[in-house]
């Protein structure tokens, strides 16, 4: 609503559609962007550019369930000019955040429970985020690919903890 309210009589055109499958669902992404209007106020200083997506997804339940699509629309803000962030740039960058929730953000959630978490004041919930990131890395340095098995292995011999903290990066992985 922001790009039609913020510039009425404005219609906007696709200017960059994505289709996948992946993970038992269908999905299409509509891009569009407009040049972030002068004479709105959007609340941050040096928008260049409205975004708006769409995620049209049609998600199968279970074997039993009838497929049902979803509708979602997000708008975003960017400082990029159009001349150095076209709108396949912008719906890459879009992108990339959710690798980073998928990999990190949700690993912690699961693995350690970290929603849940009473550490509530001062440093402690950055501490406590900072050591977690650290383990996550370490784990997946040694190939974990499944963290949250790595942690009750290293729960039950805490040598193998031991090894994840010791191990040395080789010439070839760096």
């Amino acid at each position: 609503m922001l790009a039609s309210r913020a510039c009425p009589g404005q219609t906007l055109k696709a200017a960059a559609v994505e289709r996948g499958r992946s993970h038992g669902r269908q999905e299409t992404r509509t891009i569009r962007v407009i040049q972030a209007p002068e004479h709105v106020d959007l609340g941050l200083a040096g928008a260049a550019q409205v975004i708006k997506i769409g995620r049209h997804v049609l998600r199968k339940k279970n074997l039993t369930a009838e497929p049902a699509w979803t509708r979602e629309t997000a708008y975003f803000l960017t400082s990029l000019p159009a001349h150095l962030a076209d709108p396949a740039v912008l719906a890459r960058i879009v992108r990339s955040h959710w690798r980073i929730e998928n990999q990190l953000h949700w690993v912690r959630d699961t693995a350690y429970d970290e929603d849940r978490h009473t550490a509530r004041t001062g440093n402690g919930p950055v501490n406590l985020a900072c050591l977690r990131n650290t383990a996550i890395s370490r784990h997946r340095f040694t190939g974990a690919d499944n963290i949250r098995k790595r942690l009750r292995a290293c729960a039950r011999h805490a040598h193998r903890a031991l090894h994840t903290l010791t191990t040395q990066q080789t010439q070839d992985q760096l």
